[in-house]
């Protein structure tokens, strides 16, 4: 009887391990891109740094900077698994003061702690939880980084020479693409639901206008849930890929202009270009 419920319960297990791991891999949530040491980088951390890259205006191109990320990324969890082994400490003042100084600096770009709260959606006491451990690494990792540099010394002529040696024809040419961001209102059947679309639109568009960042706007307002959440990027597109109305729109911006109120199929949209790369845009 005993080994029967053994059996029963392992099988039973057995079914719902199956169930769990078929089930996490239709919807994978987040994914592990490079392990160094005891320490993994995420590709939410990618992401999550790209979206902060965007926000201060630091993006001239989406897949370079996507690169750099990760490359800081891993040199960081590097210094991070040598501070671990170095036994490196910070103090919990050390990691308020930071943190302090990070959230005034969010809350600034934001417009207010209430759309920082809205935009994680999450209170900002959670949030800052959540960013402990990141600014704790990131201070052990400026440890290290201090002790590895503090006797170094570079030469305007060793950097010359070292300018001097690198290949003219070395970089190279790279035809014209377009990166742009969006922000998308569904508008409703009625004509009062339209026109309410429109006038929300529009309001947004004066804010942007005035210097509001586009990315945060985006994630906080856009119906579009696809690029609501990477701060209205919507990546690459090269003609014949979107909406006749949207294309003459987008491809006749310059970099960094805001687009009038476009009406789609899909909607009412405000674009601005981000990024021009021979025949795409994004």
């Amino acid at each position: 009887m005993k080994i029967e419920k053994t059996v029963a319960l392992l099988i039973l297990i057995m079914i719902l391990v199956a169930a769990d791991k078929s089930y996490a891999q239709e919807q994978v949530i987040d994914e592990v891109v490079a392990v160094v040491g005891a320490n993994y980088i995420l590709q939410s951390d990618i992401e999550t740094q790209y979206i902060q890259f965007r926000m201060q205006g630091n993006i001239s191109d989406a897949r370079a900077t996507r690169c750099r990320i990760l490359e800081d990324l891993l040199f960081q969890k590097l210094l991070l698994n040598q501070a671990e082994l170095d036994s490196i400490q910070v103090t919990d003042d050390e990691i308020e003061q930071t943190m302090d100084a990070r959230f005034r600096y969010y809350i600034q770009q934001f417009g207010s702690q209430e759309k920082l709260e809205q935009f994680y959606k999450k209170p900002l006491i959670q949030i800052r939880e959540e960013f402990r451990s990141l600014v704790k690494e990131q201070l052990m990792v400026d440890q290290v980084q201090q002790k590895l540099v503090k006797d170094i010394k570079v030469t305007p002529s060793e950097v010359r020479s070292f300018f001097n040696r690198i290949p003219k024809d070395s970089i190279p040419l790279i035809e014209m693409e377009y990166e742009v961001g969006r922000i998308v209102k569904e508008p409703s059947i009625s004509k009062e639901e339209m026109d309410a679309t429109r006038d929300r639109l529009r309001a947004l568009r004066e804010r942007l206008i005035k210097g509001e960042n586009f990315a945060a706007l985006a994630a906080l307002y856009s119906d579009d849930p696809g690029s609501a959440k990477k701060g209205g990027e919507v990546g690459f597109v090269s003609r014949g890929q979107l909406y006749p109305e949207y294309e003459a729109a987008a491809f006749g911006l310059k970099k960094g202009e805001i687009s009038d109120i476009i009406k789609s199929k899909a909607g009412y949209h405000v674009i601005q270009l981000i990024e021009r790369r021979g025949e795409m845009i994004n």
